[in-house]
């Protein structure tokens, strides 16, 4: 039977409504639409880009945690299982006669037996995350915490998933390890990052996998199972938005199960004054200077002028012009 773990870590629970995006490069849109699949990539993938993912203990040599060396102890097998190139790389410190702590062993471990699927919690578009991770021609996911638990956990599945909001501590800073969210914490180091990433407002979700190293694995993931919309870079020609916007509602047409509802799809209008709930199809401003460009390239009304003559010399100061 599957399981599903909210951690409840900040001591509130991440309802199933609650709102979840995703922002993405347009090749990680166009391979999700495409293949139907999600890459999801192993914690120690992460920490490639960011060195303290997953390494954000909550141990403090101030305070007393042999309680938790004691409850690894009991999971020592888990800890060195042989893997079949000839053991863990605890297993070959043992040999050369290192002595890592058992705490350092099992979030190493950790890191290479989990994948991770990172959100960002909102109810509404994040420009800092627009200009972090979908700049360009970036796109917004949006969906909420149920539909995106039911596609990992569902039945067909059968993964069973742990899923909370991460908590953002000031390193080395003490804890109470008497309270009851500490303690969840220590056995969950992977939904703690330091205070200095508070603004990724991150809900993840976070799946057992097996030791081996590779870099994750991409997972079915159908569309029109967890997106609910798709918002396209508000840093984008409007022109431009309009044409990839037309392309996506294309192969989602074309992806998604006939009589399913399709996702939809709308250019951010996160920085147009004209547009105030942040989202926009099309602003009249557009449709007039679309209209108004292709009435004066048919027309050209510069043509045979005095001005058209001097067009060639023009252009010979800037012989790699993409104009010639």
């Amino acid at each position: 039977m599957t399981k599903r773990y909210d951690l409840k870590l900040d001591g509130c629970e991440l309802t199933l409504s609650t709102p979840i995006w995703r922002y993405i490069k347009l090749s990680t849109l166009l391979y999700l639409l495409e293949e139907q699949r999600s890459f999801l990539p192993k914690l120690t993938t992460l920490q490639k880009d960011d060195p303290f993912e997953g390494r954000q203990s909550i141990y403090t040599g101030h305070q007393d945690f042999a309680w938790l060396n004691a409850e690894l102890r009991k999971e020592e097998p888990w800890l060195r299982r042989t893997k079949a190139n000839g053991g863990t790389l605890a297993d070959w410190e043992m040999k050369h006669g290192m002595q890592p702590s058992l705490d350092k062993i099992w979030m190493r471990e950790l890191a290479r037996r989990r994948v991770v699927w990172c959100w960002h919690e909102s109810e509404n578009e994040c420009m800092a995350q627009w200009r972090i991770y979908g700049k360009e021609a970036g796109v917004a996911i949006r969906s909420d915490v149920g539909s995106v638990l039911k596609l990992l956990s569902g039945e067909a599945s059968n993964r069973d998933v742990a899923y909370g909001r991460v908590r953002y501590l000031i390193p080395n800073q003490p804890q109470d390890i008497e309270a009851s969210s500490t303690r969840a914490l220590v056995w969950n180091p992977l939904f703690i990052k330091s205070t200095v990433f508070a603004h990724e407002k991150e809900a993840r979700f976070v799946l057992p996998d097996g030791p081996w190293d590779y870099p994750g694995y991409p997972i079915h993931t159908p569309p029109s199972e967890f997106v609910k919309q798709i918002i396209l870079s508000p840093f984008l020609l409007p022109i431009e938005g309009l044409a990839l916007k037309a392309v996506i509602e294309t192969l989602l047409k074309n992806k998604c199960p006939v009589g399913g509802e399709v996702p939809k799809v709308k250019i951010s209008g996160a920085l147009n004054i004209d547009a105030p709930d942040g989202q926009t199809e099309r602003s009249l401003s557009e449709v007039v200077l679309e209209s108004s460009a292709d009435d004066w390239i048919a027309n050209k009304p510069w043509k045979g002028s005095e001005a058209e003559s001097k067009v060639p010399a023009i252009l010979n100061l800037f012989p790699n012009s993409v104009m010639n």
